[in-house]
């Protein structure tokens, strides 16, 4: 008699065997469910293992609360925050940056499609000039202005597209 665990697997088969095909059959449905049930667990394991590890970041709600004002009510990491700051005849970059209590007047704003938050901030008299090298956000301005999302006194509001921002 052979040893180890595949002469005894052969010895059990061949017990099985000569019990006749059904029983055959009824071990192998049973084994093949059970590597399939298994092979299941571990596979949607990984894949919510994955989605945990790249989850998209939280979608932010914007609220209008009077003119000239704006809220974003979710926090996100990262970002550097900018308080009770007054900006006036300057560029602001608004990506990556959390604006609390600011005022804007005169300002170039200029964004690019990063995170950023902007928290009891308000847009004093004068011109704001927005400007974006993403070329999608500046086709998108158009489309804003169309279904009423930009502010009624934004015509005075130049957009513009700077030289390199389409290049191929």
């Amino acid at each position: 008699m052979s040893t180890g665990g595949f002469a005894w697997l052969g010895n059990q088969w061949g017990a099985l065997a000569s019990q006749g095909w059904a029983a055959v059959l009824l071990v192998a449905l049973v084994s093949s469910a059970i590597l399939i049930l298994a092979g299941s667990i571990a596979f949607l394991a990984f894949c919510r293992l994955r989605y945990n590890q790249v989850a998209a970041p939280p979608a932010l709600e914007v609220r209008t609360e009077q003119p000239g004002t704006a809220t974003i009510e979710q926090t996100q990491p990262n970002l550097k925050m900018v308080v009770n700051a007054s900006f006036e005849n300057q560029i602001v970059i608004i990506d990556d940056h959390h604006f609390v209590k600011c005022t804007f007047k005169n300002c170039t704003i200029q964004y690019s499609g990063g995170l950023y938050q902007m928290i009891e901030c308000r847009r004093e008299a004068g011109e704001v000039v927005f400007t974006s090298y993403n070329q999608e956000i500046v086709r998108a301005l158009p489309l804003l202005q169309f279904v009423g999302l930009m502010r009624e006194d934004a015509k005075g509001t130049m957009v513009v597209v700077p030289k390199d921002a389409f290049k191929s």
